[in-house]
């Protein structure tokens, strides 16, 4: 037996101030006629060994310890007799062996009167602790007043024992801070308070009762987690205070889902709204699924969830999560699924695809029009977009076309104009020649003949009538 306080004969002993005791090796063990066994105390021995302050017990690695760990005092050979620490008791488990119980207050009739609390501190996954212990963590002695606290501080090994027992034998609270993560059996952890704190993470691997008063959530709460069951339904057995933590869940339908039950009401605390992490089905329908359901009036805004936007074959459009007063007189949160908008195009002059002259579309398809052939006479000219403009990527120049559909109606026409007539071919300048006349003369029947002959037939006539007078005058001589 280790004691932290007096012992010894049941003589009046007390001690004043803190007492500290710390085991980081060796074995304790029962020696032979012992009552108490191999145990730590953080108190007194027997009746009237009082501890008048605090006491701190410290157990590391390498510490075999036989019995149980107290956090008080022991009761004395009897277990009838009793002692009190007046002030808190501070538990820490950081490794070693731990052949029985732990104990938040003292044994038997010994009392601890302020607030007895076991912190299981830096539990990593291979450390004997986490592999060894599978046995009880306690209330133990606590007095009027008192309050008994289990803490996982830095936790990250799978926990195999138990916290507290149903109804008498609940923890005050039970709390998972600095970055925790640890899978969570509800029927292994009996606590009236929960905490969740900012960072660390719980995974419910079976259905159960989370807490009997309050329930706090900073941190992340799994239900869909990978050792969970399927469509696990949790019960938190108090009020849920929302501290802008995260409730991860899965669904497919209202009948396969993860699903959470507050038997009290569901309140909004001052860091803000739970937000829903929801595995949606990816072929789901649309149909409504409840999620989350309290039975006392609660506030509306203790969850929310982002908007999920679903394509499928089954749905196109978002689920959205709702909330509505039930028949118990609380809220019941739910996604249901709000349908994509569509929008219209009409052409002129032009078809849509399978010939249509207009259709609908979601925001963000990609539109493909294509213009009427020309009539007769006729060419293709341009789109011209009446409503709904600008589209983005239309080719207004092209008769075939694509746009990518915004988010309100669209029409556009297809124009046409006449195909211009060609230009007629121009007249030769000069008229084209025979080879049997000579250069610059005119063909037969040419109507400049008459004025050309003319003049040749007087030039002639001309040389003749000098040839004449030149011989006369010849002559004379």
């Amino acid at each position: 037996m280790v004691l932290g306080g007096p012992g010894g004969g049941g003589l009046a002993n007390n001690v004043v101030g803190d007492t500290y005791v710390e085991v980081s090796g060796g074995i304790i063990t029962t020696q032979a006629g012992s009552t108490a066994g191999g145990s730590v105390f953080g108190g007194g021995y027997a009746r009237n060994q009082n501890v008048t302050g605090n006491t701190h017990v410290r157990i590391v690695d390498g510490a075999n310890i036989s019995g149980g760990v107290y956090g008080g005092g022991y009761a004395g050979p009897l277990s009838i007799q009793g002692n009190v620490v007046t002030g808190n008791a501070d538990t820490l488990i950081e490794g070693g062996k731990i052949g029985t119980n732990i104990y938040a207050g003292a044994a038997g009739l010994s009392r601890v009167n302020g607030t007895a609390t076991v912190t299981l501190k830096d539990i990593a996954p291979g450390d004997p602790f986490a592999t060894d212990f599978t046995r009880q963590i306690l209330r133990g002695g606590i007095g009027t007043g008192g309050t008994a606290h289990t803490v996982f501080d830095h936790q990250t090994a799978p926990f195999l024992g138990t916290v507290g027992t149903a109804n008498n034998g609940q923890m005050d609270s039970i709390r998972f801070v600095d970055d925790t993560g640890m899978d969570v059996d509800p029927a292994r952890f009996h606590g009236r308070d929960w905490l969740i704190e900012n960072g660390s993470t719980v995974d419910v691997v079976a259905a159960g009762t989370m807490s009997s008063r309050t329930f706090t959530h900073a941190g992340l709460l799994r239900l869909d987690g990978p050792d969970a069951p399927e469509n696990l339904l949790s019960t938190i057995g108090g009020n849920y205070v929302s501290e802008g933590g995260t409730l991860a869940m899965g669904a497919t339908s209202d009948e396969a889902k993860n699903f959470l039950e507050i038997q009290q009401a569901a309140t909004l605390g001052d860091d803000g709204p739970t937000t829903i992490d929801l595995d949606l089905s990816p072929d789901w329908d649309g149909d409504r699924i409840d999620l989350v359901r309290s039975a006392a009036a609660s506030d509306a805004g203790a969850f929310t969830m982002t908007p999920i936007p679903v394509n499928n074959g089954s749905f196109r459009g978002t689920a959205v999560l709702k909330s509505e007063p039930n028949e118990a007189g609380g809220l019941t949160w739910y996604i249901e699924g709000v349908p994509e908008e569509l929008y219209r195009v009409v052409v002129n002059n032009g078809t849509l695809p399978g010939g249509l002259s207009t259709d609908t579309f979601y925001a963000g398809d990609t539109v493909e029009l294509t213009a009427d052939e020309p009539a007769e006479g006729m060419r293709f000219t341009g789109w011209r977009i009446d409503s709904g403009g600008p589209l983005e990527g239309i080719d207004l120049s092209s008769p075939s076309t694509t746009f990518t559909m915004p988010a309100n109606d669209v029409e556009v026409t297809a124009l046409y104009e006449p195909v211009p007539s060609p230009s007629p071919t121009p007249s030769p300048t000069h008229p084209t020649h025979s080879p049997s006349h000579g250069p610059g003369l005119p063909e037969t029947g040419s109507s400049s003949l008459t004025p050309i002959a003319l003049t040749v037939g007087l030039l002639a006539l001309g040389g003749l009538l000098f040839l004449l007078r030149r011989g006369l005058k010849e002559g004379r001589h």
